[in-house]
């Protein structure tokens, strides 16, 4: 009777370690794991939400570290469901409700010294925070911070480039100091497309104090940077009258025609009757 009972036990338990794609993903082969997690970050693969915690956890501490980058890609891909406007958003929020436990390990990963991993972090930490309401896309003050704190700290372009187009895309919250020291060193970098998100950030987070930086891109050897500084130039109204005649200047030997036009649009801007 005894091992009558010990053994249906441990059938049970086999058979409930069997149905859990957790545990299964956990011994699987490396292969294996990255074809589960791509499934997962696409929306191909459908798990009840701590069953998905689960398995991202094991995807997160695993050893290999293309499965632990695929893993975070997964959670990113996961937690933007939250924010699309898309008949998955309901699903998506309470996902991302139990996807938050995992935040411990995204900040651990942060600060990983493979600059991959550090990236994918940054992506899934910063889709998980992402709030959307019918008119803008915001960033809770806790990323907010931490996104300026590691661009003053890490040493990676790709990196403090990611960080200052999100802070030109999406409205940041909390302290504003560290974010507006960011973007106005970010604007004196020689990183074309960081200067350019930097000039977006300039005119969203309404930095006037950086108008003489604006209008000295407007010289700028790449005409992606003297286009940005123009259109910047129209965020920054009324107080980007007095870089008129700059502007003027800029256009009279612009040579690239879209760039000219752009410009040409913005002394428009600039010039129209208040």
């Amino acid at each position: 009777m005894i091992r009558t009972a010990v053994s249906l036990l441990l059938s049970l338990t086999f058979l409930n370690q069997a149905q859990r794609p957790a545990l299964e993903f956990k011994d699987a082969p490396v292969a294996q794991k990255k074809a589960t997690l791509n499934a997962l970050a696409g929306d191909r693969l459908q798990l009840e939400a701590n069953e998905l915690r689960e398995l991202l956890e094991y995807g997160l501490d695993d050893t290999d570290r293309e499965v632990r980058r695929h893993a975070l890609l997964a959670v990113a891909g996961r937690s933007a469901k939250g924010w699309y406007w898309t008949a998955s958003r309901t699903s998506g929020d309470q996902e991302r409700t139990v996807l938050r436990l995992l935040r411990p390990r995204l900040f651990t990963l942060m600060s990983d010294e493979d600059e991959e991993l550090r990236l994918a972090a940054l992506l899934a930490a910063g889709n998980m925070d992402i709030e959307r309401t019918r008119t803008e896309i915001l960033l809770g003050p806790e990323m907010s911070q931490k996104l300026a704190g590691m661009y003053a700290s890490d040493p990676s372009v790709t990196i403090r480039r990611e960080i200052i187009k999100t802070f030109a895309l999406v409205k940041t919250t909390g302290n504003p100091s560290p974010i507006e020291a960011a973007v106005l060193n970010a604007a004196a970098r020689s990183d074309v497309s960081t200067v350019q998100y930097a000039l977006m950030a300039i005119a969203r987070l309404q930095l006037m104090q950086a108008l003489p930086v604006v209008a000295e891109h407007l010289k700028g050897s790449d005409r992606r940077i003297r286009m940005a500084a123009a259109q910047s130039l129209v965020g920054l109204l009324p107080a980007s009258r007095d870089y008129l005649a700059q502007l003027q200047q800029a256009a009279e030997v612009e040579q690239d025609d879209i760039t000219k036009k752009t410009m040409l649009g913005s002394i428009t801007a600039l010039t129209r009757p208040e």
